[in-house]
This record gives C-alpha cells, structure tokens and sequence, in this order.
C-alpha cells in the first residue's frame, strides 16, 4: 500500500513488471485524451481502465452545480449552462445549448471547439469534437467535487 495515495500499484496491462497507482495511470491517460494511449497500452496494446473510473461523478445528484462554461462562436460570447446530473452525454447537450443561443449547428458544422479542463493540477484541452464529452465530464467532476467541500 502506498502511504501517499493509498492505494496498491497494480499491473494495469500484460507488461511485465510494469505497475502503477490506478489513479497515476488515469492522469497520465488524460494527457492522451484522443490519442490511442488513453485506452491502450502502447507497448502490448492491451486495453487499459476508463479514466473515468478515477474521477466518478454521481449523475444523480441534483444539487451538483451546472457547468458553466464561456465560449465565443461567430464572434459572439455565449455563456452555456448545462445540467451535469441525469445525463452522460454532456457533448450533445453543450451543442445543444449553443444551436438554441445561436442557431447554429456546430455538429454539422467545421466550427473548431476548444475546451479545456484543469483536473489535479493537469490541464487537459479538447481540440476536436470527439474529445469534447471527455472534456465536459471532467468540468462536471470539477462543479460535483467543489460542491461537496
């Protein structure tokens, strides 16, 4: 047991002798949000855990604050709110919010979207829109995990 996180290393892939902390792992993968090492290991290619198992979020707590995040499109600032409980999909639902404020369909679209998210000291940056949902979860563990202080 680790006296710093509390928690065992673990072999997390088929590499001999190759041992982490589960959450050390889940940062490192965030570092590689979009690339193949998020969810493989890349020397023996075995699939590695969610990352999101590191940073939970209880999706039905109502009392976690909305995730606010400030973004300008067509040279237009929009401040978007979204509800973090009851969904998991949180890409669909920003996209949503922006296509009601703007009337554009960003998924639809080449609009570039850039979010970025700082989480244990890591700031992680969306650049496409497959990355996007990575990004809106862990603002909603940021809203969840400031509230319960």
């Amino acid at each position: 047991m680790d006296k710093i996180l509390g928690e065992k290393t673990k072999s997390l892939c088929k590499c001999p002798g190759r041992h982490a902390h589960k959450s050390c792992l889940a940062k490192w993968q965030l570092q590689c949000l979009g690339k193949s090492e998020e969810k493989y290991c890349r020397f023996c290619d075995a699939a590695l855990p969610d990352w999101r198992e590191s940073y939970p979020i209880d999706k039905y707590n109502m009392f976690t604050p909305d995730i606010i995040i400030r973004v300008v499109i067509h040279e237009k600032e929009l401040v978007v709110k979204i509800k973090p409980y009851l969904s998991s999909n949180y890409a669909e639902k920003f996209i949503d919010a922006i296509r009601e404020q703007v009337g554009v369909n960003v998924a639809n679209t080449n609009t570039n979207i850039q979010l970025s998210a700082i989480v244990d000291g890591i700031e992680v940056t969306s650049s496409n829109k497959e990355t996007l949902n990575s990004i809106l979860y862990l603002a909603a563990y940021n809203a969840q995990h400031r509230s319960n202080y």
